[in-house]
């Protein structure tokens, strides 16, 4: 798929339009409701900052589900982990488009480590994959992901998620955050960061229009992942298993079939266990019945075809209405129900652990829970 500027341009306003129209649909997540346990006619999903490719897919996919599907939208973005997952945790939004944060949910990590958080029964909806990776100025000095060594590197603000992919692509070139210099800046707020030299690398979405507007202006560079030694891979994992590597082209900075190595992970769409399976499956048939309504509107919406989304649930269990939907289509096999199984067992354990641990610990915190987690449950 080549890109064009065109294409850019169009995702832009579109990402624009689709938030002020579907700002229409009032406050409440609640409202509207279609009568029975269905999508409601009004709804409220959160996710990443205007701009973003997170933010570009979503409002290309809410525009869909408003034209063909006649239900309103409103999106509402947020810079950091714990602004995406509240609204769905405290059913102010039914869906939501996250980093790892509704891992962290289903964990109890981080934020989540915390009194009155604990393991949440967040479930994955539609698991959509998502592109990105470290963007250098075209011309700095950085070559390899060793050379980020003394560097300036984005510590980010409020988002755990981004910050262990950082440090996940650290370790691949054989650093840690002692091998660096750490500067604190919003997800958001990177692109300039870069621009004004207050930081020599940034993590951001790799179609992101602010990157295709610096490489028009500065010249950047996708650091491309092309050491596949075992040590390599086997840092890069240690950190993260959720992440592999994949191709990547038509990026910013980049030629026409130009190809770079680069991270690939989940950015899946999330709800909540409670959320009606008749609502989960309603919005994923929508999403394959009118996929070529959004298929092209930017460059990784073709990455919602239900073709390249995972159909074997990991670290998170899949929603019952999104299992219903791919044993509808014949897409849900044995492996991917004991894979779930496993991961609901997992739940169940969490729940049990977190009241043993919130019980006996003198202070409710992120390292002493894994500490105490991992030594129960390995």
């Amino acid at each position: 798929m080549v890109m064009k500027k065109s294409t850019l341009t169009a995702t832009a306003v579109l990402a624009t339009a689709a938030f002020t129209l579907s700002a229409c649909g009032g406050g409440s997540a609640s409202t509207s409701a279609s009568g029975d346990d269905g999508l409601p006619d009004t709804m409220v999903w959160s996710t990443y900052p205007v701009g973003t490719t997170t933010y570009n897919d979503l409002a290309a996919v809410a525009e869909m589900v408003t034209s063909d599907m006649e239900k309103q939208v409103r999106i509402t973005p947020s810079d950091t982990a714990i602004g995406r997952m509240t609204p769905l945790l405290e059913g102010q939004a039914q869906f939501s488009r996250t980093g790892d944060e509704y891992i962290f949910s289903f964990e109890a990590d981080h934020d989540f480590a915390q009194e009155g958080q604990g393991p949440h029964d967040t479930r994955v909806a539609y698991p959509v994959e998502a592109r990105q990776g470290f963007t250098v100025l075209d011309d700095s000095d950085v070559e390899t992901f060793a050379d980020l060594e003394g560097m300036r590197v984005p510590n980010v603000t409020a988002n755990p998620s981004v910050n262990q992919k950082i440090d996940a692509l650290l370790a691949y070139g054989g650093l840690t955050r002692d091998d660096v210099e750490e500067v604190d800046v919003a997800y958001g707020d990177q692109p300039n960061a870069l621009d004004n030299g207050q930081v020599d690398v940034i993590f951001y979405g790799l179609y992101g229009s602010p990157l295709f507007e610096l490489a028009e202006s500065k010249g950047v560079r996708v650091l491309s992942m092309d050491d596949d030694s075992e040590e390599a891979l086997e840092r890069l994992e240690n950190v993260s298993p959720v992440l592999r590597i994949g191709e990547f082209e038509n990026g910013p900075g980049m030629e026409e079939g130009e190809m770079v190595q680069t991270l690939m992970y989940p950015l899946p769409v999330v709800a909540m266990e409670d959320t009606s399976a008749e609502a989960v499956e309603e919005l994923v048939t929508g999403f394959v019945d009118n996929f070529e309504s959004y298929e092209t509107t930017t460059p990784t919406t073709p990455d919602w075809a239900l073709d390249a989304v995972p159909k074997v649930p990991s670290v998170v269990p899949y929603h019952e209405g999104l299992i219903a939907y791919l044993e509808s289509v014949g897409e849900w096999s044995e492996e991917s129900q004991a894979a779930n199984d496993e991961l609901l067992e997992r739940g169940e354990e969490l729940d049990e652990l977190w009241e043993r641990y919130v019980a006996e610990a003198d202070e409710v915190d992120h390292e002493s829970w894994n500490e105490f987690k991992d030594s129960e449950l390995g």
